[in-house]
């Protein structure tokens, strides 16, 4: 096809009259969204919960394969499709989520867990479209280099009530995950990718199709030798760090009381929540004895409200003297209501407060709720909590010696910018994650949930613990590693211990999400003038 044909298609198919893939697709409209689907398999078995992780660096070849030479419309129609392939089957949970404690039929619940799939798999779409935008006139083809960089646009930029990244199938591959202290858990996103599109390279070629191979493979080579030979010294560097360390011991209780239990503690009955707050402060007793310096325990442990202007809590844990974090649905001024993490000392003075800023939509608020009451009468399940106002530090002075922790509430722990506006505003010796994961049954999402929060450890090089009302429940140190980790619906006191760091910083601390907004700049910068192009080639 002569250059000028390739334009003139181009052409055509951002008008109206056809949506039809170029004469130059290898692949006709069900082998390419065969494809995609198969690329969207592959995406998901690599990821947490699957953890066939080595699928993740040749999970995009499918999908680069059916995209390739097709539309910018069919493009993006495929890319929907391998997203929705990949999010449903990672996120099958919410339709028990939504039926059981949403108290809605399961019809609702499966159009709520179908849309959520459908709405994580537009980004997908949103990254196939740009990336056929962007092809070059005379060749059909699209930069070589471009697709990673805008994979990780995306994941930057799309928001989603969820977020997961693709580079968190690297959690079990600690050599591999340490980059993520320089550009967060992006740059393992865009390790996958740029594998795919190397592969992908050789595939045209071997297909005897134009291909950029001699310069993608080279590179892709060469970023993995730097990636991994950065990963090798930096886990040197910080398993000095942990040794030389003071080290904390920390007993986690985990109560393995869902929420249809607490649930029935919050509407009043009283035998319930005595008897939630007994098996806590029964375990914690356990856990005094075994002589840990710190006990913790999970979000909304304390079935009670907490009231208004209390100084001592020592009652709540049934007179520990052993320092304590706990986590309890805490009175504010005007009937608010906060989510709280509340450390107290061996009297049991409260030294500290840290309320979840980062609330669930549809789960502990209804968006629009506020402002039209009549919402939640509609869905009484769904809490009424008000953000806090700023992440404050847990300062525990203990024997000649002060401990700074930072609080992360339920899933504030999978929000990379939001822990590290965390670790900025209370510069901690160490991470703690009070999560009530009991909302997903016995699913693959505390899995998820944990792996996506290991990579908080290593972005700021600052051991963390994730206490669980159900599981799972773990010890993570500064390089991203499980150390101890529970049983899921179990039953345990979890007990571990945990190094002290304080004096070391990172790239991404220091400078933020800067992968993510020069992935985007360089995605704009390429796609964007072309797509103008070809909208203003396509115009009457």
């Amino acid at each position: 096809m002569r250059s000028g044909d390739v334009f003139s298609a181009a052409v055509a198919e951002n008008g109206s009259d056809r949506p039809a893939a170029s004469p130059d697709a290898p692949f006709g409209a069900w082998q390419a969204f065969a494809l995609a689907g198969l690329g969207g398999a592959l995406a998901i078995l690599s990821f947490p919960g699957y953890d066939l992780w080595p699928l993740g660096f040749v999970a995009m070849v499918p999908l680069l394969a059916a995209i390739d030479g097709q539309t910018t419309r069919r493009a993006l129609a495929l890319g929907c499709f391998a997203g929705f392939v990949a999010n449903a089957a990672g996120f099958y949970w919410l339709i028990v989520t939504v039926r059981d404690f949403g108290e809605l039929p399961v019809w609702i619940a499966v159009i709520a867990y179908l849309l959520l799939s459908a709405a994580n798999g537009l980004g997908w779409g949103v990254w196939a479209w740009t990336n056929r935008t962007a092809r070059v006139d005379a060749t059909g083809m699209v930069p070589w280099w471009l697709p990673p960089f805008s994979f990780v646009a995306v994941e930057f930029a799309w928001w989603s009530v969820f977020p997961a990244y693709f580079g968190a199938g690297l959690w079990k591959v600690p050599v591999l995950s340490q980059g993520a202290d320089v550009t967060s858990i992006l740059g393992c996103s865009f390790l996958f990718v740029f594998s795919g599109v190397a592969l992908y390279e050789l595939v045209r070629f071997a297909r005897g199709r134009e291909s950029h191979w001699r310069v993608a493979v080279p590179a892709f080579a060469a970023f993995l030798a730097v990636w991994t030979l950065y990963g090798w010294i930096r886990l040197s560097q910080i398993d000095g760090v942990i040794a030389a360390a003071p080290k904390l011991t920390i007993g986690a209780v985990q109560s393995n009381i869902g929420a249809f239990t607490k649930r029935k503690a919050s509407q009043g009955a009283y035998a319930a929540a005595q008897e939630e707050l007994t098996t806590y402060q029964s375990m914690s007793r356990e856990l005094e004895a075994k002589g840990v310096d710190l006990i913790v325990w999970p979000e909304t442990a304390y079935p009670f409200r907490m009231p208004l202007g209390i100084r001592n809590a020592r009652q709540a844990t049934g007179g520990l003297s052993t320092p304590s974090v706990i986590g309890a649905v805490t009175d504010q001024p005007k009937g608010a209501m906060h989510n709280t993490a509340m450390l107290l000392d061996r009297a049991g003075e409260i030294r500290g407060e840290s309320h979840k800023i980062f609330m669930v939509p549809f789960g502990e608020y209804l968006p629009l709720g506020d402002r039209f009451p009549k919402l939640y009468e509609l869905i009484p399940a769904i809490s009424h909590l008000q953000p806090g106002d700023k992440p404050y530090p847990l300062v525990l002075e203990d024997n000649g010696h002060t401990i700074r922790f930072g609080s992360l509430i339920c899933y504030e722990d999978i929000l990379p910018g939001y822990t590290r506006n965390v670790v900025r505003a209370t510069d901690p010796d160490m991470l703690l994650n009070l999560t009530h994961d009991s909302w997903y049954g016995d699913s693959i999402e505390p899995e998820i949930h944990m792996a996506l929060a290991s990579f908080r450890a290593i972005e700021h090089r600052r051991a963390l613990l994730r206490s669980t009302n159900t599981g799972l429940s773990v010890f993570i140190d500064p390089a991203g590693r499980v150390l101890v980790r529970s049983g899921q619906w179990t039953r345990e006191n979890v007990v571990g211990t945990l190094p002290l760091v304080h004096d070391v910083s990172t790239i991404y601390r220091a400078l933020g999400d800067w992968f993510g907004w020069l992935a985007l700049a360089i995605t704009v910068a390429v796609a964007g003038p072309r797509w103008k192009k070809r909208r203003d080639a396509a115009r009457p």
